[in-house]
């Protein structure tokens, strides 16, 4: 596995090897940064977890599973809702991007109006009307 790096960081010329830097024997800074990155994630998705289940338990403890229960399905509802909004507002930026190609606008006018890269607008279709052939 080869891992590009910043000029700045290392010689650019050593190449990693299943995660182990072959500079002089010792792995470089940017890979032990980038372990202590995955680590402090890992760290801080464990404690998320803990909380969560520690908050569960009081919950079932003190109102019983029913609402334990309720409060993680609303839970999940609002996660699904987020997210299908969220899906919604892309889908919107895609449908403006396109209406706006069909129209001939400049692709970069439609990515400056849409935040899109100049190629996913190339890469949308336009639909070809259909032209009704006479009986």
């Amino acid at each position: 596995m080869e891992t590009l790096l910043n000029e700045n960081e290392h010689d650019p010329t050593v190449k990693q090897a299943n995660g182990n830097c072959k500079q002089k024997a010792k792995k470089c800074p940017t890979e032990k940064a980038g372990q202590k990155h995955l680590r402090d994630r890992d760290t801080k998705q464990k404690d998320n977890d803990r909380k969560e289940i520690e908050e569960g338990i009081k919950i079932v403890l003190e109102h019983g599973m029913d609402k334990w229960i309720e409060l993680w399905i609303a839970k999940w509802i609002r996660k699904a809702l987020a997210e299908g909004m969220e899906k919604g507002q892309q889908d919107a930026v895609f449908t403006i991007a396109h209406n706006l190609k069909s129209l001939g606008v400049d692709f970069e006018i439609i990515a400056k109006a849409t935040e899109l890269t100049v190629e996913e607008i190339e890469q949308l279709e336009i639909e070809q009307p259909e032209i009704e052939q006479p009986d």
